[in-house]
């Protein structure tokens, strides 16, 4: 089966717009980072937070990656804590999970049996951000591996992490339940259809992933691509965080299509003239849509980038807004180092279209990063400055 990117998140857009569910308030901050300009926060509380993330699109098959970027105040913490677990859509039966212990700060890998089938011996330092990569075959008899910074740290063999492939691979990052003790997540993948060797890898000798941010057009008027909106300016659906006070909207009677560029002198342009990048293995958009009364009218959304234009997808809005989520990896939509996004909405009616915000995103590799000291660097490096491929999928939150 292909390989295939069924997500991945950098929480840019400064709120939980990614998210598939949340429990007790996770946050996506600016403090602490490890790219771009956000990251999530699990605050340590007596309800510990939760964030939950869906694939989108097909599943490519049994052999499962999931990445993220993970750090902690507290290595050793007051009771166990399940730091990430898979578990499946289907019957919400967890296929497998990593557990950061109390009193030995070790890490367990535990199977879909609740059993412990791995030690990894206190891989971690407080105040230091890892990146975590877990490989395993979604098998009754299936094996797994356990990667930090590139480097393994734990292989097992014909574990039970059940066989179950129609949606078996969400993420659940899960905080500590003591005040004090927090979490944070950045820059998180998911890969099927995958064998150990395609991960992205991330450690002083091997590449650096990450979500660099959010791409949009923060200065255009109400005409770019198409018609002119009725109701606002395509840089009031470009706002970072939500604001659904400014909006764009489209109302007059008839077809009304249209849309924007992420070019200059937009603050956040680009892939061209945007921050350096490496290989980009996908892109994202997330639109967050509304309807007006009645019914009868068709809603598209709009996708794609300067070189290769526009593709609509019917959305089924509701008149409160909601999150639409497309992910390509094809060299149709995604953005070259020399293109730049493009975005829009379309109504083929009288029924109105609004957008509180559009952001568009990429999954990037770049070279390889030895530190904190030097990921920053970089970050800001890509703050003030690709190569393609297949699939599309779309969900809905």
């Amino acid at each position: 089966m292909p390989l295939t990117l069924n997500n991945f998140v950098g929480f840019e857009t400064g709120g939980l717009e990614e998210a598939s569910a949340t429990v007790n308030s996770p946050t996506a901050q600016t403090t602490t980072v490890r790219s771009g300009t956000y990251a999530l926060s699990l605050a340590g509380a007596v309800s510990a937070p939760s964030y939950e993330i869906a694939p989108v699109g097909t599943n490519g098959g049994s052999g499962a990656i999931q990445g993220f970027g993970y750090r902690t105040t507290t290595v050793i913490p007051t009771n166990d804590t399940d730091v990430f677990q898979a578990w499946s859509a289907n019957d919400a039966t967890t296929l497998i999970r990593l557990r950061l212990k109390a009193v030995t700060g070790n890490v367990d890998l535990i199977d879909a049996n609740n059993a412990v089938v791995g030690t990894i011996t206190a891989p971690f330092s407080a105040n230091t951000w890892y990146f975590i990569e877990l490989f395993w075959e979604i098998l009754a008899a299936g094996d797994a591996e356990v990667f930090i910074d590139g480097v393994s740290k734990l292989s097992v063999l014909n574990k039970d992490f059940l066989n179950v492939l129609q949606n078996p691979r969400v993420a659940l990052f899960t905080g500590d339940n003591v005040v004090g003790q927090d979490t944070f997540i950045d820059d998180y993948y998911i890969l099927t259809g995958a064998v150990v060797t395609d991960r992205y890898s991330s450690g002083a000798s091997s590449p650096w992933f990450s979500v660099p941010r959010t791409y949009q057009c923060t200065d255009e008027d109400a005409t770019d691509l198409g018609n002119t909106l009725d109701v606002g300016t395509w840089a009031n659906a470009s706002e970072v965080p939500v604001n659904e006070t400014n909006v764009a909207t489209y109302s007059t009677a008839g077809p009304m299509t249209g849309g924007t560029t992420t070019d200059s002198p937009s603050t956040r342009l680009g892939p061209t003239g945007g921050p350096t990048l490496g290989t980009i293995k996908g892109a994202k958009w997330i639109h967050q849509l509304k309807r007006g009364g009645g019914a009868g009218t068709t809603h598209s959304k709009r996708y794609g980038n300067s070189g290769d234009g526009l593709t609509d997808a019917v959305v089924a809005l509701g008149t409160a807004f909601a999150n639409f989520i497309t992910l390509s990896e094809a060299a149709t939509a995604v953005p070259l180092a020399t293109e730049s996004f493009q975005y829009g909405m379309k109504t083929d009616g009288a029924q109105d279209i609004t957008a509180a915000e559009i952001w568009a995103m990429i999954a990037n590799v770049t070279a390889a990063v030895t530190d904190d000291v030097t990921a920053r660097l970089v970050d800001f490096q890509m703050s003030i400055s690709q190569p393609i491929l297949e699939p599309t999928g779309v969900v809905a939150y």
